[in-house]
């Protein structure tokens, strides 16, 4: 189980073009329709690909073709724009009450491949509660026959918001990498561990568009920061604390390719940081952004610049003091092995750390 305590990570408004392979949900933003949903029937059903697998309350479907009480803008809960094409599922959430809407893979997962996994999500503008946690479930075959009350398993991949799922008003990004073990043939999206109801807050509806689970080509779509030859790695826990006034990276600060948002991948990681830094009130941080060499210098400075802003976000969200943190961007300027190759690409894009301490 891949757990994320989530930063927003993109408020779009507009659809931006796809990096990966084939996406293996058949059908991520509900265009596909056996019938049009109505007032007495709107179930996520109505769709081609998708089902809802509880008992009790079913997920439900909305589109711009259907009249006000199911329409996309224009329904019953809200008036949101589908981010992409003409429709977008929905689902109903509080205590005692979870609705689901699951499907099938266009194929198998693969073993030890890993797959890009993402939906946005948006909370209805009537809702008058929220939820902290959404997830997404992978299993062998469609999971049916669940009760209306919710599932309290622990899913394939949860999103943790400590302050809820709360924006009405922009589709928001959530997005994580996931391993798969090869059996997973269907993925199942709701609210996970209902029995915490101090996830609840209230009752909530949230719409989901452009849901994707599609396969990593690393070297070429994703920006992985590897370890360099600095002297210190941060790992699961921080034991010791790093050198001070000496340069050391992370493992996995990853950043979509020719982008500074963080990769929810890089978060554990710099939680770790995050824990040292509250550990000792009297360090400071110097959060450095490099690149590769390609392209043109003036990109990549701006490009490193609001790379390592970002990380100092991340740290200014978990309650580090502003004051504590610099930030500064190299572009290409200090590569750490020549850009002539892939590996040495990849070993330049990269985010360093100085720490020190107070004069």
């Amino acid at each position: 189980m891949i757990r994320i305590f989530m930063l927003l990570i993109s408020l779009v408004f507009a659809p931006v073009a796809s990096l990966f392979s084939q996406n293996m949900i058949p059908d991520s933003s509900f265009e596909e329709y056996r019938k049009l949903p109505v007032k007495k029937n709107n179930s996520i059903s109505c769709t081609k690909n998708w089902v809802s697998p509880s008992e009790g309350g079913a997920g439900d479907y909305y589109h711009d073709l259907s009249t006000w009480w199911t329409g996309a803008p224009g329904n019953i809960f809200g008036r949101q724009k589908p981010r992409t094409g003409d429709a977008y599922g929905g689902l109903c959430l509080r205590r005692n009450f979870c609705e689901y809407m699951t499907t099938k893979f266009s194929d198998t997962l693969k073993a030890g491949q890993e797959y890009r996994v993402e939906f946005y999500v948006c909370r209805a503008e009537r809702s008058i509660g929220k939820v902290k946690e959404l997830g997404m479930h992978f299993s062998r075959g469609i999971l049916l026959g669940l009760p209306a009350s919710g599932v309290d398993f622990v899913p394939s991949i949860e999103f943790i918001e400590n302050k809820g799922f709360r924006n009405k008003r922009k589709w928001v990004k959530y997005s994580a990498i996931y391993k798969a073990n090869g059996s997973e043939t269907s993925v199942m999206i709701g609210h996970f561990r209902n029995k915490n109801t101090k996830r609840f807050k209230g009752w909530s509806h949230y719409y989901f568009d452009d849901i994707s689970v599609t396969p990593i080509d690393q070297d070429t779509l994703i920006d992985k920061v590897l370890n360099s030859n600095s002297e210190v790695t941060l790992e699961n826990k921080i034991n010791t604390k790093p050198t001070l006034n000496k340069a050391f990276s992370l493992n996995q600060i990853n950043f979509e390719v020719n982008k500074s948002e963080l990769l929810p991948s890089s978060f554990p990681e710099i939680e770790e940081l995050v824990d040292l830094l509250r550990s000792d009130p009297s360090l400071q941080i110097q959060i450095n952004g490099h690149t590769d060499g390609s392209g043109e210098e003036e990109f990549n400075v701006e490009l490193s610049e609001a790379r390592a802003l970002s990380v100092a976000s991340f740290l200014i969200e978990k309650g580090i003091d502003s004051g504590r943190l610099q930030t500064k961007g190299y572009g290409s300027a200090l590569p750490l092995e020549s850009n002539s190759s892939q590996e040495g690409r990849i070993k330049n894009r990269r985010v360093e750390f100085i720490l020190s301490h107070a004069n």
